[in-house]
Parts: structure tokens; sequence; C-alpha cells
């Protein structure tokens, strides 16, 4: 059974849109059957379509939105050449979206403004709700081969889909992938200024706001397909009793997964390059042998120690807990 694949975006940004068009048919051969999109259920795909269409003819309109839009336009009409269902699957009208967004900016008070964004927040989750039970229907009849592209600040879905799994008898868990194209990551989008948005680039943050580490990647037009089929076929792990020895040991919160082969990494993510060095003494001083690599992504440093589960990198972690006075033989 495949992953459901689910894209978040910022709605803001064609990175997304422009990554699954272009490896379409690629996931088509992997047997993903259907593009299901956060749009608005009660208008068809070409009604919608054509919408997008005279967005791409009005000059008024900022050229961000235009190449959102026209990302889309392409993403829709590649799927259909490929022979993917679409499916919008969003049970808010753009009526009723624009009617909140009218209402908070009307408002006359913070209090008001903080009674419309609660309302906001439990129609949000009902939406979640009902678009999470949409996908994993969908899952079951294709066998995971669904795609969701949806908004980055969908908490409650990735939530539910998570608790929901077993309800619908599905023991393929979602791939997680945000992606965003750099240049645009200034347009403003849900309320999110450049410097929030800026926030979702360190995997901490990531890992709190949606109580899971889900992968960001920046300008994914640059990476290859073959990296991300390797990433679907990683899963997070939970932390073990030795996981916590060896963050205690090191001072530092890494995060593990372990991937097809049952290899089990440990990574941890930093702007801080000389806590990456400080990283690389300690390993080598203390826990001589284990193998590990850095590696540097703009201002972002990432530390992997891999094959931490095999019999001599075992070994190396408990003796090494021994001297620290972490374990008792």
């Amino acid at each position: 059974m495949l992953r459901p694949f689910i894209v978040l975006e910022n709605h803001s940004n064609r990175g997304a849109r422009e990554f699954i068009a272009k490896h379409i048919q690629e996931l088509k051969k992997l047997g993903y059957k259907k593009l299901m999109l956060e749009m608005d259920k009660t208008v068809s795909p070409e009604e919608f379509k054509r919408s997008l269409f005279s967005h791409l003819l009005n000059p008024q309109l900022p050229p961000y939105i235009k190449a959102c839009s026209s990302a889309l336009l392409n993403l829709m009409n590649t799927a259909q050449q490929y022979g993917l269902e679409i499916e919008f699957v969003d049970p808010e009208s753009l009526a009723e979206a624009q009617q909140f967004s009218q209402r908070y900016k009307d408002a006359k008070s913070e209090y008001e403004r903080q009674i419309i964004r609660q309302e906001l927040d439990k129609a949000t989750l009902q939406r979640d709700d009902i678009m999470t039970d949409k996908i994993l229907e969908a899952s079951g009849k294709y066998s995971g081969g669904v795609i969701f592209l949806g908004g980055f600040a969908h908490v409650g879905l990735v939530n539910m889909l998570g608790k929901k799994l077993d309800l619908y008898e599905l023991n393929a868990e979602p791939f997680y992938l945000i992606l965003s194209q750099p240049e645009s990551n200034a347009t403003p989008s849900l309320g999110k200024d450049e410097s929030d948005w800026k926030q979702f680039e360190n995997d901490d943050f990531r890992k709190k706001y949606y109580n899971r580490y889900i992968p960001l990647i920046n300008n994914p037009l640059s990476v290859s397909f073959d990296i991300i089929k390797k990433m679907m076929s990683v899963r997070e792990a939970n932390e073990s009793y030795l996981g916590s020895l060896f963050n205690a040991a090191l001072d530092t919160p890494f995060n593990y997964y372990i991937d097809q082969d049952h290899i089990l990494s440990a990574t941890y993510s930093t702007e801080d390059g000389s806590k990456i060095f400080e990283l690389m003494s300690q390993l080598n001083n203390e826990f001589t042998g284990l193998f590990f690599q850095s590696s540097r992504n703009g201002s972002s440093y990432k530390m992997t120690v891999m094959d931490l589960n095999s019999e001599e990198s075992t070994k190396i972690v408990s003796e090494a807990f021994v001297k620290k006075g972490l374990m008792r033989k």
C-alpha cells in the first residue's frame, strides 16, 4: 500500500504546485491515482479552471497571485493529462471564507477580532475533520494512491490523519512534505508575514507546531524525485530510552527515523554552525566509531548520525553511556 502524499503549502507560493506538476508522471507510475485539493467542493474543477484563467487576464492582480494561479492551472491540466482524478474537498465555500475575512477587517476592537478568530479556529477544525475523512476514504479506495495539496496552517488535519488511520483500517502512514519557492516567501498568506513564515524553516519550530516532524524543502524544483522517493520510505521513530540517553549525553534534542531497511538514524538541525562543530568533536571523542555526517543548506546546518541500531553502534553507544555514568554494566 502506498503512503498518502500530503503536501502543505503557503497558498501565495507556487513551489508545491510546480513540484507536483513536474513529477505527476512519476507519481502516476508509483500508483498515485487521485489529486485532492483544498478548494471549494461546491465548484467543479472545470469551472474553477475558467476562474483561474480569468485571473491571468486581470492586469490589476499582483504578479505573485498570477504566478500561483498559473501554477495551479498547469497542475490541474497536467494531472488530467496523465489520467489522475481531481477532487475538491474543502467544505468551506469561497463566499464563507470572504465573509470571515471581511468581518475581521471591519472589526472595531481587539476583543471583537479575538471572537472572530475563535470562530475561525472552530470552523477550520470542522473543515479539517471533513477533509481528513475524504482523504482517508480515498486512500482506502486507491490503496493509498492519493495526493492532497492544502495550506500549511491545517494542523488539525495533520493530527486527525494520524489518529484516524485505524478507523479506516489503513496500515500506511501519510507522508507529509512542505514545499516552497524561496523568492516567494515574502508574500503574505493566512495572516503570516515574512518573519512568521521564516520560522517554518526551523525543524524544531515545525515539530512543535505540528506535534511531529515534517520536512520542508525550499526550491523543490532543484530536488530530484529519487530523493523524494527515498524520503517516502522513511518514517519517524518514537524516541526510545536509549535515544533519550543519547540526547542527554550530547545535550542535543535529536529526532529519530527508521528507513525501509529498519536502519535507525538521528538528526539535528540548527542555524548555529558552532553547535555542529561541537557535536562533531563530541562524537569523535566520546562516541568514536559512530558514522555521522554534517551538511549545510543556506543558514541551516544539519547533523545526521547513522545506523544507530547496528550491533557495532549499540556497543559503542552503550560503552559511552557507562563512561558518562548514564548506564551501569
